[in-house]
């Protein structure tokens, strides 16, 4: 994931995916983190997607 620097949420530029169910990974290159899991995810949009942005943007790059 990569945050957008014009915007305050993250988008899929890397993938590892290991059993995509009913889905093909390229179909979520460039999407953004609730793009992504919209409208797969039960209850995405209202339980989980402030959190999780909140959880991404609070992450701090480290020396590979």
């Amino acid at each position: 994931m990569q945050r957008d620097p014009t915007e305050e949420i993250y988008h899929a530029n890397a993938l590892a995916v290991c059993f995509p169910s009913g889905w093909l990974p390229k179909s979520k290159f460039g999407l953004s983190l609730a793009a992504v899991h919209m409208p797969q995810v039960p209850f995405f949009q209202d339980k989980l997607r402030i959190s999780m942005e909140r959880y991404f943007l609070k992450l701090k790059e480290e020396k590979p």
